[in-house]
């Protein structure tokens, strides 16, 4: 699934504040042990709002994006960075070869993406581009509280997908199942869900279901636009039901956690 149709408006949609972006990028450096001239790569780069935190200290950032698009917002971010070499922008394939050497990488982060990719292609990859003296792998992910209103509205999109025969992406179990598979092969947790940022939201029904009329498909899985529209029409008076409108407002807190592996240190 490319983002192309997301891309002018991703952040606002579904990006994470400035300050929250900027403790992640703090927080992913030291928990990898990254100092300069160590290398980066983020698999799911998007538009960069984390990315851009990454390079600096002298750690060199490659980000690759399935989504031109969305690269391109990411350029419009970094042009000084760019320009000097500390920022690369590939667009490529997750699911394919990864462009960088054998060997090379100290770190690979994914921020919300792990469950787009298949799991054993992305063990085979990290440990293929990882460093022989030890390399990193950093998975972030955004956690609302089970019972808010985005939260509440996900579940009932995919008890409704789930009765259209649709089973959606589940991270957290790809993140347990990657994450098992590299302790099985002589990893360890340097952190398992370890909360690097917080921030206040203000959500209403509306905000979801606009934000799932905007994709081409739901819970990171494609769908025929009758089974989208039967979905989201429904949901939509299940949440006029439970919430009274749609544009009630309910204040919360988004959380940014990180789960970080090391590996392969001989």
């Amino acid at each position: 699934m490319t983002f192309d149709d997301q891309a002018p408006l991703f952040d606002q949609r579904a990006g994470v504040t400035k300050d929250a972006a900027r403790s992640v990028g703090q927080a992913v450096h030291r928990l990898a042990s990254l100092k300069k001239g160590d290398l980066l790569l983020e698999i799911g780069a998007g538009t960069g709002e984390i990315g851009e935190h990454l390079a600096s200290s002298g750690v060199k950032y490659f980000g690759l994006d399935l989504s031109l698009l969305m690269l391109r917002e990411f350029a419009k971010r970094v042009p000084a960075k760019r320009k000097s070499g500390a920022i690369s922008l590939i667009q490529g394939d997750g699911d394919d070869i990864w462009p960088v050497e054998k060997g090379t990488i100290r770190a690979v982060f994914m921020s919300r993406a792990v469950h787009l990719l298949e799991g054993r292609h992305v063990l085979r990859e990290t440990k293929r581009i990882a460093r022989p003296d030890g390399a990193f792998l950093v998975l972030g992910r955004v956690r609302r509280p089970d019972e808010c209103v985005r939260s509440d509205m996900r579940r009932e999109m995919r008890r409704l997908l789930s009765a259209e025969g649709v089973e959606g992406r589940d991270s957290t179990k790809q993140i347990r199942k990657l994450c098992q598979d590299l302790i099985v092969r002589g990893g360890r947790f340097v952190c398992e869900e370890n909360q690097v940022a917080t921030w206040k939201v203000k959500e209403t029904p509306l905000q979801s279901l606009n934000s799932w009329r905007e994709k081409t498909g739901l819970a990171g899985k494609p769908v025929s636009a009758g089974v989208k529209q039967k979905v989201l029409t429904s949901l939509e008076a299940w949440a006029e039901e439970k919430y009274g409108s749609l544009e009630k407002e309910t204040p919360s807190e988004d959380m940014y956690e990180l789960t970080v592996i090391e590996f392969g240190a001989s």
